[in-house]
């Protein structure tokens, strides 16, 4: 899920840094756009398809203690 959030933020900030910049600085920048959505896509991906562990606020007993 971290790799996934990575991506998001580095999209954006990318994006971000596209707005009225010259012709040669776009372009790295573009690179770098499409490279944080790819990693946030497959990041999300991979989360979504883990196995992961129950969270311990699933266990009744664990959860009482907090209510």
């Amino acid at each position: 899920m971290t790799v996934g959030l990575d991506g998001f933020f580095a999209l954006m900030w990318f994006g971000w840094g596209q707005a009225n910049g010259p012709l040669w600085r776009k372009v790295p920048l573009l690179v770098g756009t499409a490279v944080g959505a790819l990693v946030a896509v497959l990041g999300a991906v991979v989360a979504a398809r883990a196995p992961g562990q129950r969270t311990p606020m699933a266990n009744r007993e664990i959860r009482m203690r907090y209510t």
